[in-house]
């Protein structure tokens, strides 16, 4: 009996890994199994365990190579561990009844199944090493083998050729329940969870350093960090989750902390040997709720250190959903920067999202993102941060975008921001940082005031004001669906390199020495929305503008074409004729001056003078409106596009459903006899499909391109496969009864996928999208409820392919084979409702 205590307490000690418990181990019996090498044993054997069956009180250690099986009955221990020595790896199967542990469980080395049942302990603890001497044990020479528990590179070397291993050890859980009431701490280990449940106070996933006691040891490779593999199962923990080495890998099941802290200073030890930190968690699945915070590389005193504690500080997000109840934060100053890399999936962070340091940046390449707030670069000490966006994300601020002094901005074209009803603050000088701008779509809606800081210095209605100048891709002010108001400010000195102040006298002198304006690329002001300059001077390329500017001393001003342009367009002016004539004087850069209806007659000599003086006097007019700031309280269209009128939109819109009957659509159900009104059938103006048998309804225009198609459709009863057929050729039954198209899905859940019917199109990052036929869509979850209308936009224009769903970008394809054709419905299987089939020309 003393020598079995001795030998356990020389274990531990030897793993560096000091336990009450074992120092107590004069009061409490130690308990250790005793099987055959390679057998199987059950835990209520009394006749495999030194002190028989372990009881409460009992220390319990696992320590030779076999199988300990728990399948039904209640077991307990005061302490239990399993640390395998010299090529052992214990391994415990738990498949049912439960196991109390009153203190720790050390898995040291060894391995512990949790498949059913129950297992309850105060604190987890996955971690240890083994000591060798290199003169009995050679780890680089070829064809001596490691002992199978220790891992291939040593940690470190002293100087009496003393080598220090790191050994496996391993936490699965498939099924049941564990319960631990503190903390679980898993260094150099793995937990690997497909099922059942854990429920813990924290977690920590880190990696040992070197205790007091080995001190003189030098490094020699590097410690192996903790390592995280979720597939599926909950994980609930009341308070954090603490990552300061290894990886959390999330592919299924559900994940539920307090907080969430990637690099925490305050957790390290610098008494301990660790080195530099890579603290990163992947997400291709599965569901993260975070109720506090998610910090990655939390502030401390990282730059009084020599050296940074965590590099390569990261949170990769491809598939799944993270939502944060708090603020998310990355990077900050003095400790390391880190990177939020968003590429698909789901983020809402109800609270800020802030961006620290100036290698920190959140990298937003697909996806859907949406947050209370968003901050850039507005640290303490302004380090800077960055912020990068595609087309093929989403991004939704609901209260305040505020871009820092030193805030870097970069986006592909056609990337959009949304914000709803808030502020979007810009307080840099440095307008290369954010040249990112001049590719970004601000979209403003909702019923609440939004402000957009005036940034760009006055150049006038030239060229150069678009040209690192604060410049804006879009800006669109309201949409089909919901109207916007917006108002312009100027809250920062962007050409001055000062804030605003609160003296209104120094404000107002700044103000006239340095001139801010807004220059737009393209302007839209929606139906029913509201555009207010407040006093300021916005200059555009391009506007269209259904909705109402409140100009409130301030100018709307477009930009000025080339001298050329400018001739060309009064001698299209001169060459007019006919009696009678109604005309707006317009060109590609935005309409300059409208009349409503000037009759200028050609009957006599008199009257044709008189008509070329009045064409002077309004060209002059004409001229003189661009050069100086327009006065009024309000405009309303007077900067609308000339291929925007309404006789223009008549013209190319076709309403493809009448709401009354199926006029312009023949129908095919492959071999099936049935007739059209047995599967379509018109009913208060909604198109109903019964879904049985295949088949599908196509346009009897058969040369459909370069168009919009908007239309409506839900699921009356329950979800089902369907999908919208553009670009059909006539070829039937290509794939089953199905012609030549391409497919534009309606699955539920699965709407905006493409599906190739003897076509083919490209899309973004096809190794991780393409699936045979199927283009899987940018991001699931753009569907309304069951038995709600969805919308769809589908925009092909020559070989591009573009989807929206619900007003989200759901796909993009481009270099189509097929670019023209009808445009059918289908019927696949499950009833489905359609309504407002629209196309409009482009």
């Amino acid at each position: 009996m003393n020598t079995q205590r001795l030998l356990v307490t020389i274990w531990a000690l030897t793993t560096g890994l000091v336990l009450s418990s074992v120092v107590s181990a004069q009061q409490e019996p130690l308990n250790v199994w005793k099987a055959e090498l390679d057998s199987t044993g059950d835990w209520f054997d009394p006749t495999l365990w030194t002190e028989g069956v372990p009881q409460a009180d009992h220390l319990v250690h696992l320590v030779n190579r076999s199988e300990t099986q728990l399948q039904a009955g209640q077991a307990e221990a005061a302490f239990f561990s399993l640390n395998g020595q010299f090529g052992s790896i214990p391994q415990v199967s738990h498949t049912g009844g439960s196991l109390d542990v009153g203190g720790l469980i050390s898995i040291q080395n060894g391995i512990y199944q949790l498949i059913g049942g129950q297992l309850e302990a105060e604190e987890l603890s996955l971690g240890g090493w083994e000591l060798h001497r290199l003169s009995g044990f050679d780890f680089d020479a070829a064809g001596v083998p490691l002992p199978e528990n220790l891992c291939p590179n040593p940690l470190a070397l002293d100087f009496f050729c003393t080598v220090l291993f790191a050994t496996k050890q391993r936490f699965e859980i498939q099924g049941g329940v564990a319960t631990i009431n503190g903390q679980v701490s898993i260094r150099q280990g793995q937990l690997e969870m497909s099922g059942g449940q854990l429920n813990a106070e924290s977690l920590l996933l880190d990696t040992f350093g070197l205790v007091d006691d080995f001190r003189a040891f030098l490094p020699y490779g590097g410690n192996p960090p903790g390592d995280i593999d979720q597939s599926g199962g909950q994980v609930n923990l009341e308070s954090e989750l603490k990552i300061q080495n290894g990886r959390y890998a999330l592919s299924g099941g559900r994940l539920t902390v307090g907080g969430l802290a990637m690099g925490d200073p305050a957790l390290d030890d610098q008494s301990f040997f660790t080195g530099q930190r890579t603290p990163r968690f992947q997400q291709t699945g599965g569901e993260l709720v975070v109720q506090g915070n998610l910090e990655m590389c939390i502030p401390g005193f990282g730059i009084l250190e020599p050296l940074p504690l965590f590099t390569d500080v990261a949170y990769l997000l491809e598939a799944g959903s993270i939502t944060v109840g708090g603020d998310t934060i990355v990077g900050s100053l003095g400790v390391a920067p880190a990177q939020f890399l968003q590429s698909g999936g789901t983020h809402r962070t109800a609270g800020t999202l802030r961006i620290e340091g100036t290698e920190s940046i959140y990298e937003l390449s697909g996806g859907h993102l949406q947050v209370g707030t968003l901050e850039v670069g507005t640290g303490l000490f302004n380090e800077g941060g960055a912020f990068s966006i595609t087309p093929a994300a989403e991004l939704i601020v609901e209260s305040r975008v505020t871009l820092g002094a030193l805030a870097e901005v970069a986006a592909v074209p056609g990337a959009q921001i949304h914000l709803e009803g808030g502020q979007f603050e810009i307080q840099g000088t440095d307008s290369q940082l954010l040249a990112g701008l001049a590719n970004l779509s601000l979209v403003v809606t909702g019923g609440d005031w939004s402000t957009l800081e005036a940034a760009s210095s006055d150049l006038g209605q030239g060229e150069e004001g678009f040209v690192d100048n604060f410049a804006w891709g879009s800006l669109v002010v309201g949409s089909i669906t919901e109207a916007g108001r917006l108002r312009l400010s100027d809250q920062f000195g962007n050409q001055t390199n000062l804030l605003a102040t609160d003296s209104a006298e120094v404000f107002e002198a700044l103000s006239v020495e340095f001139q801010e304006a807004l220059y737009v690329d393209h302007l839209v002001v929606a139906e029913g929305s509201t555009l207010d300059l407040a006093g300021r001077k916005l200059y555009y390329r391009t506007a269209d503008i259904t909705g109402e500017v409140l100009l409130s001393g301030g100018a709307l001003i477009a930009a000025v074409p080339e001298p050329t342009s400018l001739g060309i367009s009064l001698l299209a002016v001169f060459a007019c004729n006919g009696t009678f004539f109604r005309w707006r004087l317009s060109w590609e850069f935005g309409t300059l001056v409208g009349l409503d209806d000037p009759q200028i007659a050609t009957t006599s000599g008199a009257n044709t003078m008189r008509r070329i003086f009045s064409l002077l006097v309004i060209c002059s007019l004409a001229i003189c409106t661009t050069t100086h700031a327009q006065e009024g309280s309000a405009t309303k269209g007077n900067a609308r596009k000339a291929t925007r009128n309404n006789a223009a939109d008549d013209d190319k819109t076709v309403m493809l459903f009448n709401g009354k009957d199926l006029d312009g659509w023949d129908f095919y159900l492959g071999k099936a006899k049935q007739k059209m009104e047995d599967v379509w059938s018109v009913e208060d103006g909604i198109l109903k499909c019964k879904g049985k048998p295949a088949g599908y309804i196509f346009t009897k225009k058969s040369d459909y391109e370069n168009y919009v198609l908007t239309l409506q459709w839900r699921w009356p009863n329950k979800g089902g496969n369907n999908g919208v057929l553009v670009h059909c050729t006539g070829k039937k039954d290509v794939i089953g009864v199905w012609p030549q198209s391409l497919e534009v899905q309606m699955k539920a859940d699965n709407a905006g996928d493409f599906w190739v019917i003897g076509t083919e199109i490209d899309v973004p990052n096809e190794d991780k999208r393409v699936e045979g036929r199927r283009h899987l869509n940018l991001n699931d979850g753009a569907e309304k409820k069951l038995g709600e209308w969805n919308d769809m936009e589908i925009t092909c224009q020559g070989a591009e392919v573009i989807v929206k769903v619900n007003g989200k970008l759901v796909n993009h394809g481009t270099n189509s084979t097929v670019t023209k054709g009808a445009i059918c419905l289908q019927s696949e299987g499950t009833p489905i409702e359609y309504r407002k089939v629209v196309l409009r020309q482009l």
